[in-house]
């Protein structure tokens, strides 16, 4: 453990394995964190009641399948390690629980639902650092205590451009992620991304619904990460018979909407409660606020409960 990791160690906010090597960071949120590394692919999820990992399987597949779309890994050394998703699983679920063991040896008290952040990349980004996985890659497991975002009023901004990418999750979309968050509504605390034809596609760390009646619109899988809540949301509406239309809602359609909501691992099911967009032809903000919608809090309420059966048991 080099003076670093023992100065941030006295002030833990997460704690991490690079390769199965301990280290310790001050960076507790996956973004502050990632972008301090070379460009890579990662996901990120969260434990349910302490030692189950919400929708586990699916966050790793995501890895496994972001990992085959990143520039990064288009070397043919890499393709035999990613020709397989059991090993692949094994290895990394493997590492998960040698990093929880780890985390318990330095802070026994610890006892709180974490954030899980996987990270991989080449060795050739980071040729320092040694026990290569696979003599190629880089895994790191990142945990830090699981923190919900935002709390009502909801606010999101409409503002920044869909990402060019968005079924694979590179870190490279982290950076414009901070860039774009440096000039959002104070009091936003998450951003719309939107063509400029006005087609909302998602969130920049979310994905995003809107109520009209008793319909949800969401933008089409290929336009969108299709993240695990979201999924979960569609199968609720299959269930539930919930009318659901794959169509990019649109910014002139905002002041008729019922309502709209973010999925989100760490966010679930949450609702907005206000809109800002700034209108180019009229030069000015635009405000718009929602009601509380019944069939919002129906579907928050049906997804909370599914969350233990959609979780893996971690031996932690």
């Amino acid at each position: 453990m080099n003076e670093n990791d023992k100065e941030n160690k006295e002030k833990f906010e997460g704690f991490y394995t690079l390769n199965g090597e301990t280290k310790f960071t001050t960076k507790s949120l996956p973004l502050d964190f990632l972008v301090e590394f070379p460009r890579g692919v990662y996901t990120v999820t969260r434990t349910i009641n302490k030692n189950r990992a919400l929708n586990f399987e699916v966050h790793v597949k995501r890895l496994f399948d972001s990992a085959k779309k990143c520039p990064v890994f288009e070397d043919s050394k890499f393709l035999t390690f990613l020709n397989d998703f059991e090993p692949f699983y094994s290895l990394v679920i493997q590492n998960v629980e040698k990093t929880y063991t780890e985390l318990r040896k330095y802070f026994p008290k610890f006892n709180d639902d974490t954030r899980i952040t996987l990270y991989l990349t080449s060795k050739d980004l980071l040729p320092n650092e040694k026990n290569y996985i696979q003599n190629n890659f880089v895994l790191i497991i990142h945990l830090a205590k699981f923190t919900s975002y935002g709390s009502p009023p909801i606010v999101v901004e409409v503002r920044g451009n869909p990402r060019s990418n968005p079924t694979a999750k590179d870190t490279n979309w982290l950076k414009k992620k901070k860039e774009l968050a440096k000039d959002k509504h104070k009091k936003a605390i998450e951003t719309l991304l939107v063509d400029e034809n006005g087609l909302i596609t998602e969130a920049s760390s979310s994905n995003f619904f809107v109520v009209q009646g008793n319909t949800l619109y969401t933008a089409p899988d290929e336009q969108v990460l299709n993240g695990s809540i979201r999924a979960l949301v569609i199968k609720v509406c299959e269930e539930k018979k919930i009318p659901i239309i794959f169509a990019n809602p649109k910014t002139s359609e905002i002041s008729i909407w019922d309502g709209a909501f973010l999925t989100g691992t760490s966010r679930l099911v949450q609702q907005i409660d206000e809109i800002y967009m700034f209108d180019k032809k009229d030069k000015n903000m635009k405000h718009f606020s929602f009601k509380s919608s019944d069939l919002i809090k129906e579907i928050e309420s049906i997804v909370k409960q599914k969350l233990v059966e959609c979780s893996v048991i971690l031996n932690i």
